[in-house]
């Protein structure tokens, strides 16, 4: 065949055409006959698989069809009302393989799709598994009201199925949708009641895996110690069930509570312990999670080169694995950073493809954090007004999306904006809303930065005597907690502040 031909065939509008042509006996003939030759030139038909809903699925193991799965279920669906069907069986075999393989390739759509199908075939306990899954990769894409409906067809069929372990995972996925779009209440009560169906089921590790996630709810809402008890008894749930990649995650989630804590050496080699295991695992997307977390503690701590690192093999990892929500938290994050470098047009570029990414995946706490960072800048650059108008619709997002703890953070940056602008009655008002936010939550870390703004704003009201009480206690919260680079910061405004008043810098 010349190049020419080679064209004309390979060209998807003419193909589509010849393929219409055709009758649809001889369409579906054709199907089948496409696929026996298909098959039989990638190797042969694979074994059957195990049961889908099994407690221990027998692992996936990789067959020379692979790569044309997609290909071979395609024919079997399209040639099964002709004269020459593929064998029984056929299209749910190879929907399933093809669905393991986009999985395991990262490609979430095509693995939606593929699960979706094979629900279609199967019942039971199969069914509502299949289900699941769908909603599970439906997740991954961002798509929340999708996946929750998918997740909840499978909490249906599996009651139906009297399917106990089933019904317990996907009451656990249906936890994660509700937190994902910040039902806090839903969220909690459904990982509560999957814990406790996973136990009687006597599936260990989907029992840790929800009490993980209670834990994640408790440390959302200010409750550290909370948080701490439930990762501690999850990580002894996933050490007897022996699942590294969970054991990894808690490990990294106990990294989080001790830096909130103030304990940043307790909090590295947890970390590090995290991404042993993590590796050991091959669990990339667990592994970049963690990196984020690592980054954050090096820039917190005043490492900028190994924070930007990691936040850089994160931001790899992510990509590679195909997960556009995580990227876009590690762009910010990098965004974050490169500001604080004042590596400005590289920070918007990254501020910029993480607005981009959370609209896409309907991420709204993040695309709300993200756009108080371009505020930041525009407020760096004393373009006082674009910056107002960023902190109000990133407020307006959070509180939309219910985030109480980013609401108070911005909240806290508008202030500052007010106070720098000679509106003090204002900034005071809002820093006072901030901190209170702050304490209901837990959050120390922004209660002692808020505490020291606020501090700065009674500098400016010409009342030291109030400005020195806060600024003892702010400044005492940021000692406690180690954060060198934010108290620097603070220290330097403060070293301004009062020198344009003629005083000497508080202590």
């Amino acid at each position: 065949m010349n190049a020419e031909h080679a064209y004309v065939f390979r060209h998807a509008v003419l193909r589509e055409a010849a393929y219409q042509l055709q009758l649809p006996g001889d369409r579906a003939r054709l199907h089948g006959l496409a696929f026996e030759l298909l098959e039989a030139g990638a190797g042969g038909r694979p074994p059957a698989p195990g049961r889908l809903d099994g407690a221990r699925p027998a692992p996936f193991r990789p067959h020379p069809t692979d790569p044309v799965a997609e290909d071979l279920a395609a024919h079997a669906r399209h040639a099964a009302a002709g004269p020459r069907p593929a064998p029984p069986g056929s299209l749910a075999l190879y929907l399933r393989r093809a669905a393991e393989v986009a999985r395991r390739e990262y490609r979430h759509a095509a693995a939606q799709d593929a699960w979706h199908r094979l629900a279609l075939l199967t019942a039971g306990a199969e069914r509502a598994e299949a289900l699941r899954l769908a909603g599970q990769a439906s997740m991954v894409r961002g798509r929340c009201a999708e996946a929750e409906s998918l997740v909840r067809a499978a909490l249906h069929a599996s009651r139906r199925a009297r399917d106990l372990r089933g019904e317990g995972l996907a009451m656990s996925d249906l936890a994660r949708v509700h937190s994902e779009v910040r039902r806090l209440g839903p969220s909690g009560r459904a990982w509560q009641r999957a814990a406790a169906l996973l136990r009687r089921a006597g599936d260990r590790a989907a029992a840790g895996r929800a009490l993980g996630g209670l834990g994640n709810l408790h440390f959302e809402i200010g409750r550290p110690r909370t948080a701490r008890a439930f990762y501690q008894r999850a990580l002894v749930q996933f050490r007897e069930g022996r699942d590294p990649r969970a054991e990894g995650v808690a490990l990294g989630n106990l990294g989080l509570v001790s830096m909130a804590d103030g304990d940043p050496a307790a909090a590295e080699k947890t970390f590090r312990r995290a991404l042993r295991v993590l590796r050991r695992a091959h669990s990339k997307d667990a592994e970049a999670v963690v990196l984020t977390h690592l980054a954050l503690l090096f820039w917190r701590t005043g490492r900028k080169s190994p924070s930007e690192d990691a936040y850089r093999r994160a931001i790899h990892l992510s990509r590679t694995v195909g997960d556009r929500r995580l990227e876009g938290i590690a762009l910010g994050g990098l965004a974050g950073l490169l500001k604080d470098l004042r590596r400005f047009p590289e920070s918007a570029r990254c501020c910029t493809d993480a607005i981009a990414i959370h609209r896409e995946v309907g991420n709204r706490p993040f695309e709300g954090i993200a756009l108080a960072l371009l505020a930041d800048s525009e407020l760096d650059a004393r373009r006082f007004d674009a910056a107002e108008r960023l902190y109000r619709e990133a407020i307006a997002i959070l509180q939309d999306a219910g985030d109480l703890r980013g609401t108070g953070e911005v909240l806290g940056n508008l202030a500052t904006l007010h106070r720098d602008t000679g509106r003090l009655a204002e900034a005071r008002r809002g820093l006072e809303r901030a901190l209170k936010i702050d304490r209901r939550v837990g959050n120390r870390s922004f209660e002692g930065t808020h505490l020291c703004e606020l501090a700065l704003c009674f500098v400016a009201m010409k009342r030291r005597g109030r400005a020195a009480v806060l600024w003892r206690r702010g400044r005492g919260i940021l000692k406690r907690l180690r954060d060198g680079a934010e108290l620097a910061r603070l220290e330097e405004r403060m070293t301004r502040a009062c020198a344009g008043d003629g005083g000497v810098p508080l202590e």
